[in-house]
């Protein structure tokens, strides 16, 4: 899968109901909250497997609960749906599973157009 640009969106909430549906829709097992510099970065990017929750529908309300309160200041989320590449994990095969990158963004930050 190539890099999908799902679009910005301007609360945490908007950005579960866009994973949930993407869960949903079998097209999410992986998530990473980034921020700018490192979605421009070359770096390791630490994701959640959502598997490793029970369920992915367990690990969203998880996730949803404690984001607001551990990224705080952020006034806008690009969401990324991308594949990622991974070595071995219990909860995946295949060597590659879907990922939402969400790119938190803080008052004046903007992701230049030729990244997405």
């Amino acid at each position: 899968m190539d890099r999908e640009d799902l679009g910005m969106v301007s609360s945490w909430e908007e950005v579960f109901k866009k994973a949930r549906e993407l869960v949903d829709a079998g097209k999410l097992e992986v998530i990473a909250t980034v921020s700018l510099e490192e979605f421009l970065g070359d770096g390791w990017t630490v994701s959640t497997v959502l598997a490793e929750f029970g369920s992915a529908h367990n690990a969203l309300d998880m996730m949803s609960d404690v984001a607001p309160a551990l990224y705080q200041d952020n006034e806008r989320f690009q969401l990324i749906l991308n594949t990622v590449d991974f070595g071995f994990h219990p909860h995946l095969s295949g060597g590659q599973a879907p990922m939402l990158t969400i790119v938190y963004l803080k008052h004046g930050e903007k992701i230049p157009a030729n990244t997405l």
